[in-house]
């Protein structure tokens, strides 16, 4: 029989209301962590994005406690992506630099450093063992269903390289002998997986040293190919191209800080780390699509590159106005943006001059977003999926050829006063 291990992933819901976040505490994070306290035997535990900071701030006991089990070994931290961001959807320095910043996070509150990381959504892709050597870590957990249908070798751990840089996988399963990993969506069901996995476990450094099949696993998880998502939510695919443009700019102020010092009258460092900060949040892979996505959470990852873009843009002295004609969607086609200090439109020309985006700088809000709705949403602690109560309403002024916009609750432009100008019909 294999070595047996487990690893517990929590991440605190982002972008959620104070509310929603304090049900999520008492309802899943809490019992979880008690769980995990009472646990006979070692255990990986994954705290996604800005989780741990939270707990050291809101519980300091129970941080103090955790801070315990991890210098004894009964609790070993696995790292991930800062905010979830699935890594294989966003560019190879971002993915680099979310790890990195968990690990610090990390590194902050409890004092040690995790070798090992809880691959997002388990979508794997065939850079990740570069990205992951890059950012410190030496493994990596892989999903047990998928890897048996891609005709991965049947061995707990998979040696694993790309570039020479090389990584353990470790094969995950909901269940049984192995590496065990535990997504608590549902807190009863995690609860009694816990209470069966009672017996002594072994460290997950038992599982790194069994012997390992090397394999050049696809792109690809239990979903399926991540992206397939893009092709089917128009929404999702236009967040994620103005995503990619918002990373270069990013990227590009970061070269600038990098190649000044600090007699240079150049951009401010802590200015990098605000610019980062939204990035990271917008590229989180709830923003895309699935289960948890809503139009409000999508309004938020808008407004979090808006205001990285803004913030990039504001240190490296881009001119504006400005007009810029590319291929900004990726579809072979120019687009036309037009960016003013309030305004920021962009036009398609190749689809009859469409209209097919509209951002308001100052108030980092995308007008459009809102325009390709998601069906249904659950709020959580509820248990009903609610529709999403995004409404647009025209009403004619007189006289003034005008219309008036509203724009209704769970928008991110709830109370934003506009006119639009009413088009030739």
């Amino acid at each position: 029989m294999s070595p047996r291990a487990v690893i517990v992933h929590l991440s605190e819901p982002l972008w959620a209301h104070a509310r929603d976040i304090e049900l999520w505490r008492r309802d899943v994070f809490q019992p979880v962590m008690d769980a995990v306290f009472a646990s006979s035997g070692p255990i990986g535990l994954v705290l996604g994005g800005r989780l741990a900071e939270r707990l050291a701030s809101s519980d300091p006991d129970r941080a103090a406690a955790l801070r315990s089990r991890v210098a004894s070994g009964q609790v070993e931290l696995v790292a991930t992506a800062l905010h979830a961001a699935c890594l294989s959807s966003i560019p190879r320095e971002d993915a680099k630099g979310q790890l990195r910043a968990h690990i610090t996070v990390l590194r902050r509150a409890f004092g040690a450093r995790p070798e090992g990381c809880w691959v997002p959504f388990q979508a794997w892709d065939p850079s990740l063992p570069r990205v992951l050597r890059k950012a410190g870590l030496s493994w990596a957990t892989l999903d047990d269903a998928w890897l048996r249908r891609v005709g991965a070798p049947n061995a707990e751990a998979l040696a694993l390289e790309r570039e020479g840089h090389a990584i353990i996988g470790l094969r995950g399963r909901p269940d049984g002998n192995g590496l065990v990993l535990l997504d608590p969506h549902d807190v009863e069901s995690t609860a009694h997986a816990l209470a069966a996995l009672a017996l002594p476990r072994d460290p997950i450094a038992m599982l790194l040293a069994l012997p390992r099949a090397r394999a050049y696993l696809p792109t690809g998880g239990p979903e399926g190919l991540w992206e397939t998502r893009l092709l089917q939510d128009a929404g999702a695919d236009a967040l994620h191209k103005r995503m990619l443009r918002v990373s270069r700019l990013v990227r590009r102020l970061e070269r600038t800080v990098e190649g000044s010092t600090y007699t240079d009258d150049g951009p401010d460092p802590m200015r990098l780390e605000q610019a980062n900060r939204y990035l990271y949040r917008a590229q989180s892979g709830v923003a895309y699509g699935g289960a948890s996505c809503s139009t409000a959470i999508r309004d938020r990852a808008w407004r979090d590159l808006i205001r990285a873009e803004a913030v990039a843009g504001g240190e490296l002295a881009l001119p504006v106005p400005a007009c810029t004609t590319a291929d900004l969607d990726c579809d072979g086609e120019d687009e036309v943006r037009l960016r003013t200090e309030a305004w920021s439109v962009t036009v398609a020309p190749a689809s009859n001059g469409a209209l097919v985006e509209i951002v308001r700088n100052r108030e980092a809000v995308n007008v459009l977003s809102g325009m390709l709705p998601l069906a249904f949403r659950e709020t959580w602690g509820s248990g009903t999926p609610v529709a999403d109560r995004w409404e647009l309403v025209t009403t004619e002024v007189p006289g003034e050829g005008l219309a008036r916009v509203v724009l209704m609750a769970d928008s991110a432009l709830e109370g934003v006063p506009m006119r639009l100008t009413k088009g030739i019909e």
